[in-house]
């Protein structure tokens, strides 16, 4: 939306000014710093824009984005295998915001590593319980949780 209105804006100042965009160019310049995104002239941004839009759709699925996101499960709905859990090492809320929000939303096709993702998060909470909460070292109770009883 603020590329288009740039966009906008850069023709309706650039036509009153013969040419000159004296309003245009402070607001590319901002616009650059919040995104990172190179901003040479509102063609460029607009195109990068459109570069940025059509990568990101290539892996996710934006066709049902409206709907998918109000009609989330809550935590209770779920099966205790679908998100991530190691216990206390790792707060519960963080799998939930960072693995549900994306069930359906990713493309089969961008799924190439998706196998990955649990052990990934496993690895995460070990780090986590090593680095951060001092445990000697890594041991799993019978529920699949790590047990910090020999961490500092």
């Amino acid at each position: 939306d603020a590329a288009s209105e740039i966009l906008l804006l850069d023709e309706i100042d650039s036509k009153s000014r013969g040419g000159s965009c004296s309003l245009v160019n402070p607001l590319t310049q901002i616009l650059q710093h919040e995104t990172g995104i190179n901003v040479v002239n509102p063609k460029n941004l607009r195109t990068n824009f459109l570069d940025a839009m059509q990568l990101i759709e290539s892996v996710v699925s934006t066709q049902y984005l409206e709907f998918s996101l109000p009609n989330l499960k809550c935590k209770d709905e779920l099966n205790e295998e679908e998100v991530s859990f190691f216990g206390d090492v790792v707060p519960q809320a963080f799998f939930d915001r960072n693995e549900i929000v994306w069930r359906g939303r990713v493309k089969p096709t961008a799924l190439e590593h998706a196998d990955r993702v649990p052990e990934a998060a496993k690895r995460l909470a070990e780090t986590i319980a090593l680095d951060f909460w001092g445990a000697k070292m890594i041991e799993y109770d019978k529920d699949g949780k790590i047990d910090l009883s020999n961490a500092k």
